[in-house]
């Protein structure tokens, strides 16, 4: 899903605005009026892309104690988390473990007591 949106992301993006992606979802800060239908090929097959509106995310961190409350502040720590690990993968920073951590590939020491 990702390498075909990345494919078309000029093309989505005049119908929804800037966006990003995570897995099968579009985050944008555009509410969407209407349902998009995209026709795209795909490994020499057609196919069909829908971009409808399914929820937004309106954070209000005054009672974080409430269920709506605490969804709200999951939904809002995923976005953040996709929005700084592409700031990092754009600007050239390499993910590194399950605690995602970032390096600078480029920048990097050789440890030889290591062998690293």
């Amino acid at each position: 899903m990702e390498k075909i949106v990345n494919k078309n992301d000029k093309r989505i993006e005049l119908l929804v605005g800037k966006f990003f992606q995570s897995g099968f979802n579009i985050w944008t800060t555009q509410q969407l009026s209407e349902t998009y239908f995209i026709d795209v090929k795909w490994m020499g097959q057609k196919a069909r892309l829908k971009i409808d509106h399914v929820g937004q995310y309106i954070v209000n961190t005054s009672d974080i104690h409430d269920a709506s409350s605490r969804q709200d502040c999951q939904a809002m720590s995923q976005i953040l988390n996709i929005i700084v690990k592409q700031a990092m993968s754009e600007t050239g920073m390499i993910q590194f473990g399950n605690r995602p951590k970032f390096f600078d590939d480029k920048s990097a020491i050789n440890v030889e007591t290591l062998n690293m």
